[in-house]
This record gives C-alpha cells, sequence and structure tokens, in this order.
C-alpha cells in the first residue's frame, strides 16, 4: 500500500504533515490557477492516476476527499480516503442539500475515514445527515507562526471582528452601533463590504481584501477579538488561534464546534443576542486581568493539545 497527501493548494502552512508523518508519502497540491472546483477535480485527477487499488489518499479539503470519493465510484477505483476535518454547513440552499447528500454517502462507505475538530460536531453532523459514523477527533492544528512578532500601538477600547467565512455581519454591525465609545476594526470580504457599507458608524474602521500581514495588524492592534458566527459548523478558528498566539481575550457565538476550545477559563462563548456580547465585550474591557489570564490560558491550551505533533498523531491513528 502507498499514501498519497492532496491538497487542495500550495500553502506552505500545511506542508509539516509529510516530514512527520514518519512514513513515505506522496504529496500533491492542486493547481491554483482557474475556477476553484476545476481546480479540485484536476487535484483529484493527478492522485487517481499515479495511486493503485488499495492505496490510501490522505486529503487536507474536505470537500475534495468528498470528490475523491465520488470518482474513484464512478471510475470503479477502490483507493482508502482519509478525510481531515469534516466541514460541512447547515445552509438551507439546494446547492447545499445536494453536497450534503454527497457527504452522507461518502461518509457511510468502509474506505471513507474522517476527523472532527469537536465531539460535539460529530454528533451534530451525524443527526443532520441521519448517519451513524465513528469520526476521529482531530483539533485544528495550532501554528507558532501565528505570532505576530512585531511591535504595535493598542487601543485599550478597540475590538477585532475579521474572517471570510461563517461570521454574523449583521450582529457584528449592530454590536458596533450599541457601543459607539468602543473601536471596531472589522476586516471582511469585499462582497460583504458592499452589502454593508452604508451601514457602518464613525467607530467602525472597516477594511476588505488586505494582505495577511495588514489583518494581522488590525488584530494585534486591538484590545480583544470577537468572532459572532452564523454557523455550528467549524469556522472562525483560525482568526481564533491567531488571537491566542498574541495573547488577545476571545469572544466568540457558542457553536458546537467552539465549545471544544472555548471555555469559562479559556474566553467566552455566548448565544447570539445583542444584549449578551454588549455586555461580554463591557466585561473584557473592564476586567483587564481576568482577560488577559483568559488569554493566556487559552494560547497554553492550544500549545499542548492543538500541536503539530498532535494533529499528525490523529492522522496516524486514522491510518491504523
Amino acid at each position: 500500500m502507498r499514501y498519497f497527501l492532496l491538497f487542495d493548494n500550495n500553502n506552505c502552512c500545511n506542508r509539516f504533515i509529510a516530514t512527520k508523518l514518519g512514513m513515505s508519502v506522496t504529496e500533491i497540491c492542486s493547481p491554483i490557477r482557474g475556477k476553484k472546483i476545476f481546480c479540485w477535480l484536476k487535484g483529484v485527477k493527478t492522485v487517481l492516476q499515479l495511486s493503485h487499488r488499495g492505496d490510501t489518499i490522505i486529503c487536507w479539503y474536505d470537500f475534495q476527499a468528498v470528490l475523491c470519493w465520488w470518482m474513484c465510484r464512478l471510475f470503479l477505483k477502490h483507493r482508502n480516503i482519509v478525510c481531515i476535518n469534516i466541514l460541512l454547513k447547515d445552509k438551507p440552499s439546494l446547492k447545499n442539500r445536494i453536497v450534503s447528500r454527497m457527504y452522507k454517502t461518502s461518509l457511510s462507505s468502509d474506505n471513507f475515514r474522517a476527523s472532527i475538530t469537536s465531539k460535539e460536531y460529530g454528533e451534530w453532523l451525524n443527526h443532520k445527515l441521519d448517519i451513524n459514523v465513528k469520526y476521529t477527533l482531530i483539533h485544528d492544528v495550532y501554528h507558532e507562526l501565528y505570532e505576530y512578532g512585531r511591535k504595535v500601538d493598542i487601543n485599550p477600547k478597540s475590538v477585532f471582528c475579521g474572517g471570510n467565512n461563517g461570521r454574523d455581519w449583521n450582529l457584528i454591525v449592530k454590536i458596533a452601533h450599541a457601543m459607539p465609545d468602543v473601536r471596531f476594526n472589522i476586516v471582511m470580504p469585499h462582497s460583504v463590504y458592499l452589502k454593508y457599507r452604508f451601514k457602518f458608524g464613525d467607530n467602525m474602521n472597516v477594511r476588505y481584501d488586505i494582505s495577511y500581514d495588514e489583518s494581522m495588524k488590525e488584530l494585534c492592534s486591538s484590545s480583544i477579538v470577537c468572532l459572532p458566527l452564523d454557523t455550528e459548523a467549524p469556522a472562525g478558528l483560525i482568526v481564533m488561534f491567531q488571537a491566542a498566539a498574541n495573547l488577545k481575550p476571545i469572544i466568540t457565538t457558542r457553536t458546537v464546534t467552539t465549545s471544544e476550545y472555548i471555555n469559562e477559563k479559556r474566553g467566552i462563548a455566548i448565544r447570539n443576542d445583542l444584549s449578551s456580547w454588549v455586555s461580554a465585550i463591557r466585561s473584557y474591557l473592564n476586567n483587564n486581568s481576568i482577560a488577559m489570564q483568559n488569554a493566556i490560558k487559552m494560547k497554553e491550551y492550544l500549545v499542548e493539545m492543538c500541536s503539530e505533533e498532535q494533529f499528525v498523531k490523529g492522522i496516524q491513528l486514522m491510518l491504523k
């Protein structure tokens, strides 16, 4: 049996896996030019052409793993598929219903293994898809490079909100309007900016499609990181880890995913209503020592439980 590691892009952050797995692994990166779906399919085509019956394909991106399984079924190719981190969201769209059916069939297969970032999310996923699958719990990986490492001036009454997927932008805007004395540093996609651009207040410093360095500068110059989410699926974890790496107190929506990482000692996880968010932000702004203690505990937890070594151990367990 041979092992292949398929990436959906050429992100160097993920390349540690092959070097630490302790076995011979062939790495394959999907092309990055063109429409994403075609790039993912080209990556799947490449790995299927290089592999043989009985080989194992480890997929970094969950939807690409599902595509790989379906391509094997369509062309009668027997491969073992290992899917790292299921990210299926719960949306009412026709597209999501079709994708959910694809996930359900592949997850129920004997030659498809998947990991999840939280135990509660696995239970939620089984309930949503009406299946009974045993997942491997692998926490999202914490990289030391998340630490910004540059000195910036911190505004003591400022909040950072940012990211791409799964954010409750409507709630973020409402929170900012309810707290005119607090500065909100917001980083969002351009499409979201166009939707809300006429609702921004004077206390909102809104930027879109900026570089990683500029985004980290906005985060590190803020005293708190807030992540209101609109999905139970994994979302906001990278920003959460970046915040922890730079010792920023975290407030987020309580979901089946965030509950794996945030508790009363490591941050604040609350429901999505305006009064709860305003109260939580005020409590951190007015109690800096408690906020900092929580930030330190969060970083300690991630360093211990979410290291690259722990991540690879989880993959090794799936391969066995």
